[in-house]
């Protein structure tokens, strides 16, 4: 068989490997919420996978796709700056030369998500690499009040790779910005105050995963999580001034 002629083969397969991962994925959440069903798990429990706002405050979650639905392209090498990687994930970098890998990696049943991400790098000439995450569904259905950030985040490391996180969103023109003070090679639970937010003017909402990597190494993000957790103002309440019972 011909190289030209086993390039649609390749491609064919790939495809069917990627759809065969995406049914596993909906069979195994299916297989979850039978086997807590029969465990008895409480309704709090089964809807702690995709909470709603309820009451007077405002909540939402949010676990970016590389880490729990399969990928159109489970394997990039040497990805563009500006690069889409995954539904609302984008790569950036100022490296010109060298080797990056950015590689999706089913794990064990056993583990917290589906899926690991992972980025090789060799003879690195950047200062850095990052991943933005779109966020803005994070505000679908929520109320404009004071807003904070929390963020659960895993990310292995090789030796001497830095790692910073920050939020950034934009309302009216107007783009702000907060840090999250996050470290690699452990578990980090961290919250940021975004002070006033109102989801209809808000025009983005993006979390930046920073790395400052050496010549050679790797990173791998095996856990991340965001959650938004909004008080709404409260409402005030008409004052009624010179009104008395015995005019009406």
């Amino acid at each position: 068989m011909s190289q030209q002629d086993s390039h649609p083969r390749l491609a064919k397969a790939h495809l069917l490997t990627a759809e065969l991962r995406a049914l596993q994925n909906r069979m195994n959440e299916t297989v979850d919420l039978l086997c807590e069903l029969i465990g008895g798990a409480s309704v709090e429990a089964l809807l702690e996978r995709n909470p709603r706002p309820h009451g007077n405050r405002g909540e939402a979650r949010l676990t970016p796709s590389f880490l729990t639905t399969p990928a159109s392209e489970t394997y990039l090498r040497s990805p563009s700056s500006g690069a889409k990687v995954a539904e609302g994930v984008v790569f950036f970098s100022d490296y010109d030369k060298g080797l990056v890998q950015l590689v999706q990696q089913p794990l064990p049943r056993h583990a917290d998500t589906r899926y690991s991400y992972i980025i090789n790098f060799a003879s690195f000439d950047g200062n850095w690499m990052s991943l933005v995450l779109d966020s803005k569904k994070l505000l679908n259905g929520l109320p404009a009040g004071k807003a904070r950030l929390g963020l659960m985040i895993e990310a292995i490391g090789s030796a001497q790779v830095e790692m910073a996180s920050k939020v950034t969103w934009q309302a009216a023109e107007v783009s702000r910005e907060v840090l999250i003070d996050t470290r690699p090679n452990q578990v980090c639970v961290a919250q940021a105050d975004l002070d006033y937010i109102n989801p209809e003017s808000t025009e983005s909402l993006d979390l930046h995963l920073m790395f400052n990597p050496p010549a050679r190494g790797s990173v791998e993000i095996r856990r991340l999580t965001l959650t938004l957790d909004i008080q709404p103002e409260p409402v005030k309440q008409q004052q009624l001034e010179g009104v008395f019972e015995d005019e009406l």
